[in-house]
């Protein structure tokens, strides 16, 4: 009786085994963090997760942050345009995804922030004392006084 009981037991043990669906760990995570389309006034910040999940960018202009931009797309890939940005100013931001399991990631660049900075669009000032120097059959001549400014 016994020994018919630790077969039967065996025989269940290897049905479990055989027959149990097995889930394997998955490590979630970020990748590829980018930033693109740098404007004036605006930035694209795409990612990719290795898991379907929604996204988050916390940005601001100081480490503090402040704003968010987000989407409950459940995706791989990941993007958000950010607006209404000043220019000439650096940003701070990181990244946040949640996968369907409720596993949250942050991605802060290793606590160091990702940063861009949006594009100047204060032209520089004009040049003074443009002049023709000379005129040949062939060629002109001219000079100015550059402006100091980039």
């Amino acid at each position: 009786m016994k020994k018919q009981l630790l077969q039967i037991l065996a025989l269940i043990f290897i049905e479990l085994i055989v027959l149990y669906p097995v889930s394997f760990a998955h490590a979630f995570s970020i990748s590829n963090v980018t930033v693109s389309d740098i404007s004036s006034g605006s930035a694209k910040i795409s990612w990719f997760t290795d898991d379907v999940a929604d996204g988050k960018v916390r940005y601001g202009k100081t480490t503090g942050l402040g704003f968010t931009s987000r989407h409950s797309t459940y995706v791989f890939d990941h993007s958000r345009s950010l607006q209404s940005l000043e220019s000439e100013t650096k940003y701070y931001f990181k990244i946040e995804s949640e996968d369907i399991s409720g596993t949250n990631l942050i991605d802060d660049n290793n606590g160091q922030l990702y940063t861009f900075t949006t594009k100047d669009i204060t032209p520089p000032s004009k040049i003074t004392s443009l002049e023709l120097a000379s005129v040949t059959e062939s060629s002109i001549s001219i000079s100015w006084d550059p402006s100091n400014e980039n």
